[in-house]
């Protein structure tokens, strides 16, 4: 217990260390490669199925370069994930969803609001369990070094400036993230049907925003030109939790700090 109570209390830690600092993709879910560990669908000679199925919210808070003029971003990411676990070892997934963008940057003298249609986006990532180690006599699981390494894209086009609808032309923006971030787990079973996992650690993000067009409103105000911007902080820390629920669900909440101030959930079932 005072194990427990020790690692949990160092993710804590570390969160509130982090939250006074000032965009990347989530961790999770889930940290654990092998969770959920049972399947809905069980395979003749193998047992549970190795496809995990995930839906995540995530948002992002992001600084970007160059700073003059303060610029941020803001993007909320609704996506779908589907993932292989093989051998509890490895696990490559893919995301397909949406994405729904917005900035406020300064254009001339003024600092002006760009907001983004929902537009499709999608990720390719990994993850891998680098090391295992038995800490918690008490537990099932070892102790777990991770790395998680993704990739996502999407496209969209500008909507509204400075809060007016756009009526004459058109602005188009990609946003491109990558991500490699390290992290140690572990695994708490509670009872027979609820287990907690937190998880926290360390990463190296970065984004490229383009944009390019000529577009304005009906009062003739409007931007002309391309821009290109990126990440102010690219490394940061990372803390969260899994939660299992039986052995087909697990709930996953995290947050990431300094090179961004972001938030995501999401639900993973085996399938």
């Amino acid at each position: 217990m005072k194990k427990l109570i020790v690692f949990v209390g160092a993710s804590l830690l570390i969160a509130h260390c982090s939250i006074g600092s000032a965009l990347a993709a989530s961790v999770g879910p889930t940290s654990d490669v092998a969770t959920p560990e049972g399947g809905l669908l069980e395979i003749p000679k193998i047992g549970k199925s190795p496809l995990k199925a995930s839906f995540v919210y995530d948002y992002e808070n992001r600084d970007l370069r160059p700073k003059t003029g303060d610029p941020k971003a803001h993007v909320h990411w609704f996506l779908a994930k589907i993932s292989c676990d093989i051998m509890d070892r490895v696990e490559p997934y893919i995301e397909l969803g949406s994405a729904k963008m917005a900035a406020r940057a300064p254009v001339g003298a003024t600092r002006d609001s760009f907001e983004y249609g929902a537009s499709f986006a999608w990720g390719l990532g990994a993850k891998v369990i680098l090391f295992k180690q038995k800490v918690f006599s008490s537990q099932a699981k070892d102790l777990q070094i991770f790395s998680d390494s993704k990739f996502r894209r999407t496209r969209t086009q500008l909507d509204k400036f400075i809060g007016q609808d756009i009526t004459d032309g058109v602005v188009n923006a990609t946003w491109l993230e990558w991500q490699t971030a390290l992290g140690v787990s572990q695994e708490f079973k509670l009872s027979k049907d609820f287990t907690v996992t937190p998880y926290f650690g360390g990463k190296y993000s970065d984004m490229d925003a383009i944009s390019k067009g000529a577009a304005f409103t009906a009062s003739g105000s409007g931007i002309n030109g391309k821009s290109r911007d990126q990440s102010q902080y690219k490394f940061g820390p990372f803390v969260g939790m899994d939660i299992g629920i039986g052995k087909f669900v697990s709930l996953s909440v995290e947050g990431r700090f300094v090179d961004e101030n972001s938030v995501s959930a999401g639900i993973t079932l085996r399938i």
